[in-house]
């Protein structure tokens, strides 16, 4: 849903790549712990953190983007502001120009 109304579907593939990425290198993690490679684990732990890390902030920037969209479909900005910026900054200026001529 959030995907086809705020066009956060290349952020959540990012975040769902970064997701696969933190699982495989926490396996290899996992794995070296088991053969008693405690450096090749530890590294693989800090990559598995840091892609993890990497998915959460690819998260955070979707539902930013939705909760973004959603206050601007309700200000009736949504979806001309975003395909056509300028249009939005024309509506702007005409607002201020009501206001400046309004007593």
């Amino acid at each position: 849903m959030a995907k086809a109304k705020t066009g956060t579907g290349s952020v959540l593939e990012e975040a769902a790549r970064e997701l696969e990425a933190a699982a495989h290198d926490a396996q290899v993690a996992f794995d070296c712990l088991a053969l008693g490679e405690l450096d090749r684990a530890h590294t693989s732990a800090l990559t598995a953190r840091v892609a993890a890390d990497a998915a959460v902030t690819a998260l955070q920037a979707a539902l930013l983007a939705a909760s973004t969209a959603g206050v601007l479909r309700r200000a009736g900005w949504w979806p001309a502001a975003v395909r056509r910026p300028s249009q939005a900054l024309q509506r702007v200026s005409a607002d201020r120009a009501d206001r400046i001529r309004s007593p």
